[in-house]
C-alpha cells in the first residue's frame, strides 16, 4: 500500500551549496515559511516553498557560522554517553 507520507525525506545539492542550505533550513525564517506543516515531518514538496538565493553578499558568513554551529552541535551530542566519542561529563 502507497503511503503520502513519508518520514525519511533527504536534499540533495551541490557540495558548494551545502553549508549555506543548513544555515537557511535551520533558520527561523526557514522554520516561519515550514510552519504550514501539520507535523514534524515535512512533505517533499513543504521544502520547494523555502527560497533560496544562490549569490548572496554574506556568503563566506553564512559558511563560517553554518560550521560553528555544526561544532558546537558536534560538542553537545559528545558529552553524551550515547555519543561513540564519548570521553568524559563535561561538569567533571
Amino acid at each position: 500500500m502507497y503511503s503520502n507520507y513519508i518520514s525519511g525525506t533527504s536534499l540533495f545539492s551541490e557540495e558548494i551549496y551545502q553549508l549555506r542550505i543548513l544555515a537557511l533550513l535551520n533558520s527561523k525564517v526557514a522554520m516561519e515559511l515550514l510552519r504550514i506543516a501539520p507535523t514534524l515531518n515535512f512533505q517533499p514538496g513543504d521544502i520547494n516553498k523555502v527560497i533560496y538565493l544562490k549569490n548572496i553578499d554574506n556568503n563566506k558568513e553564512i559558511e563560517l557560522l553554518s560550521k560553528e554551529n555544526i561544532q558546537l552541535s558536534k560538542q553537545d551530542w559528545n558529552s553524551f554517553e550515547e555519543s561513540w566519542e564519548f570521553k568524559n561529563h563535561p561538569l567533571l
